[in-house]
């Protein structure tokens, strides 16, 4: 079957003209509001607040075309390599150099709730060469906007998906909002999907880009092609629709745009300690990104008596304190409060014995939890030793990992088995260890120095660091190493970025291990 391309592009007479205008948000003053998708519905949440329009070229009423795709972090857009080139078939990334600006320029505008649209123009492309594919990088972020994850397994021959857009409708040139249809499935061969529309719906030109959905919406392909069946104009009767794969494009996008290779919990919850053994609950909302932004910039008081002791969070909302008195006790913060259990201490139940000296100066900061929940101590022995508890039989697994790790003053957990060790001198190594083998799979490899300047390091995951330091009124800094390209993540600036005030000042501070996580 031969399909027309989707993307809407100028013309010399007047039908094309209007197609092209067929933008939202570009829209021509007094147009009325419309949706997108020939004869779908409204796509109100979620995928619709992720959405963005690509104009490129230029406004699309003055000779540009514009098309779709959605936004994948709040500085990446995923789209078809056509959307931005007009060029279609194996010369759909004709013109585009990875890790390059766009051959002419391109804006993306985006959605807020409650607001006007955001724009930002597109600063460098990230193209498939076997696929009609991009990743697209806005030259600044959009704070606070929607974002839709790949999905990771391939496609199924049949069954039903949906696709939301931009484009053109059956009724209007020049829609101001996106709509979203179902496809029915109707193979799915190579890098290639294909459906067919239903009744009167249909994906029109502007539709180029935009992404097919799984039921949980996430993004298993972007569209290709269109019969353009109950679009504005067009007289096909084919109800054909094409799209390009992206389920398997995870070890590309770790290599290429490591950046995204994330997901993150809409908040990552730190529990601090202070001197007069208060316990705060904060909880950052972009752990993935480093942005100024919390739920409760003044934090909340979640207990009391916390003093002498060292907290540890674990995944799951578990927290650990290892009591001077060498009690360790779990606790378990369920989001509103503190679960309740049968022991004869109805909020936490003690889990070992011996553990005062983790709630001294000295090993203070030498005890970690990753983010399978996996306790890491460096003990007198000099020696690295990991245990994990298993709460129905009581019973507890307890390896000595490795001798030499009296040298670090510090270990901190970012990930599964990811530990960060550091020295007095500030020196600072990443290790990895395979908890189901037993076997290291990255040792002291070199990651910095001058980090003996922070009090405290702890990690939401996916090797994401917060560090609390003097300067700057106390600040607390985030910093994101990136593992598939070997570099850490620009912050602007020669050090950390700067995300809270007054933190160098607490008693303690522990992320949840499991607030993020590296994708496959």
């Amino acid at each position: 079957m031969r399909l027309n391309r989707v993307a809407a592009r100028t013309m010399a007479r007047r039908t094309g003209y209007a197609a092209c205008a067929a933008v939202a948000g570009l829209a021509l003053a007094g147009a009325p509001p419309a949706a997108a998708v020939a004869g779908g519905t409204a796509a109100t949440g979620s995928p619709g607040d992720a959405l963005a329009v690509l104009a490129v070229d230029g406004d699309p009423r003055g000779g540009g075309h514009a098309c779709t795709g959605i936004f994948v972090s709040p500085q990446w857009i995923a789209t078809s390599a056509s959307c931005l080139t007009g060029k279609a078939g194996a010369r759909a990334a004709d013109g585009l150099v990875g890790g390059q600006p766009p051959a002419v320029p391109v804006t993306a505008q985006a959605p807020v709730a409650g607001g006007p649209a955001r724009q930002a123009p597109v600063d460098l492309v990230a193209p498939r060469t076997d696929r009609d594919f991009a990743l697209v990088r806005l030259a600044t972020p959009v704070p606070g906007i929607r974002t839709a994850e790949f999905a990771t397994t391939p496609p199924p021959a049949s069954g039903q998906m949906t696709v939301a857009g931009f484009g053109r409708t059956g009724t209007e040139w020049v829609p101001d909002k996106p709509q979203t249809a179902a496809l029915a499935v109707t193979g799915a061969t190579g890098n290639e999907m294909t459906f067919t529309a239903s009744g009167t719906t249909g994906v029109c030109r502007g539709d180029a880009g935009a992404p097919v959905l799984t039921g949980d919406g996430r993004i298993a392909g972007v569209v290709t092609g269109s019969d353009q069946h109950g679009c504005l104009a067009e007289t096909a009767t084919g109800t054909g629709v094409t799209a390009t794969r992206t389920d398997d494009l995870g070890g590309w996008i770790r290599q290429n745009v490591p950046d995204l290779a994330i997901t993150c919990k809409p908040a990552a919850p730190i529990f601090t300690t202070r001197g007069d053994g208060t316990l705060w609950l904060y909880q950052h909302t972009d752990p993935r990104n480093g942005a100024f932004s919390w739920i409760n910039g003044n934090g909340q008081q979640i207990g009391s008596g916390w003093q002498s002791a060292r907290t540890t969070a674990g995944p799951d909302g578990l927290v650990y304190q290892a009591n001077s008195n060498g009690q360790l006790r779990k606790f378990r913060w369920n989001g509103t409060g503190w679960d309740l259990n049968t022991s004869p201490t109805p909020y936490y139940e003690v889990i070992d014995n011996g553990w005062a000296r983790y709630a001294t100066a000295e090993y203070n900061n030498r005890i970690t939890v990753d983010t399978r929940g996996h306790i890491y101590t460096i003990e007198p022995d000099g020696n690295l030793h990991w245990r994990t508890y298993d709460p129905t039989a009581k019973k507890w697994d307890h390896r000595v990992l490795k001798d030499g790790w009296g040298k670090y003053d510090l270990i901190t957990a970012a990930g599964d088995g990811v530990l960060y060790a550091r020295t007095p001198k500030g020196d600072l190594f990443r290790h990895t260890y395979d908890a189901a083998t037993g076997e290291w799979t990255q040792w002291a490899k070199p990651s910095g120095t001058g980090w003996n300047g922070f009090k405290t390091i702890t990690s939401p995951g996916a090797d994401v660091l917060y560090g609390s330091y003097p300067a700057e009124g106390g600040g607390l800094l985030w910093y994101r190493y990136l593992p598939a390209s070997d570099t850490w993540s620009d912050t602007g600036r020669a050090n950390g970025k700067l995300i809270g005030t007054g933190w160098h000042g607490l008693y303690g501070m522990t992320a949840t291990p499991d607030s993020c996580r590296l994708t496959t």
